[in-house]
């Protein structure tokens, strides 16, 4: 059940964010939305790894999606 959660959460955020994300890149320009999308993907990748329980590690996969639904939003 886990497994799936840790799959599934990341992929909520992203499809969740990615209208935001297309005002945010408007607004922001691509270069910064594009270091926000770095720095996401980043965040969650360290929180993730330094997680000690299943909360920490689904947090972690929160803030990954977050992070590439922003790269997937800028990159066309």
């Amino acid at each position: 059940v886990t497994a799936g959660w840790l799959t599934s959460v990341g992929s909520v955020a992203g499809m969740t964010l990615a209208i935001p994300a297309a005002l945010l890149l408007s607004r922001l320009g691509p270069k910064v939305t594009g270091l926000l999308a770095l720095a996401g993907t980043i965040a969650g990748s360290l929180v993730g790894a330094l997680a000690p329980n299943a909360a920490a590690l689904m947090l972690g996969r929160v803030l990954e999606g977050v992070g590439i639904s922003l790269m997937i939003v800028m990159a066309p």
